[in-house]
């Protein structure tokens, strides 16, 4: 007669690890806790314009009030250069050069997360910024642009209190006066990847 053979209590325990690994590797932050972003990525700017589309690098600081929704800090800085001379403004045909000039995009969002305790993580964010245009030419005025923001993106969680994220957000203004083409609302893209 044939023994059966048992599992022996080392494999149980083997077993079991296996089984519950992923699951506390990747649980879940709870509660209040704080998010830090560093980041780099591109822009694309409305063509109504006078930006070329350039890199950027920023970092965005979190507060989450549990795991789906918190609010947020951005800032950014881009590395801008004007399509036709120093101003903002699109200005067609001016025959002056393009210059340098020093953007800052900060921006406050809410923050919500679409499936937190997944690996992989949609989420959406709404907020509001202000951008910020200093150009090399020290005759040219300092402005600063502001309205609403939206967007979306994931996070892949690589360790429990590490992700990988990118994000497309939406930074909408408008140029109120003149030398302005229009006073239309103006939709600029920002790209972002960061961990």
């Amino acid at each position: 007669m044939r023994r059966t053979k048992r599992p022996s209590s080392l494999w149980v325990v083997v077993g079991a690890s296996i089984l519950f690994l992923p699951k506390i590797a990747m649980a879940q932050i709870e509660g209040f806790h704080v998010t830090v972003t560093p980041y780099g990525g591109w822009t694309i700017w409305d063509d109504k314009t006078n930006f070329w589309d350039k890199p950027m690098v920023g970092g965005r600081l979190g507060l989450m009030f549990g795991p789906r929704i918190g609010v947020e800090g951005d800032f950014a800085y881009i590395f801008a250069e004007t399509r036709e001379g120093p101003t903002p403004y699109f200005l067609s045909g001016t025959g002056l050069q393009t210059e340098d000039a020093k953007l800052y995009h900060v921006g406050a969002d809410l923050h919500f997360n679409i499936l937190p305790s997944s690996t992989f993580n949609p989420y959406l964010v709404a907020g509001y910024h202000w951008l910020k245009f200093e150009s090399d030419d020290v005759a040219q005025p300092k402005e600063t642009y502001s309205g609403f923001e939206a967007g979306a993106g994931f996070k892949i969680r690589v360790a429990p209190r590490v992700s990988i994220r990118a994000e497309a957000k939406d930074i909408l203004f408008s140029f109120d006066s003149p030398p302005a083409p229009d006073d239309a609302m103006l939709h600029n893209f920002l790209l972002s990847g960061g961990i």
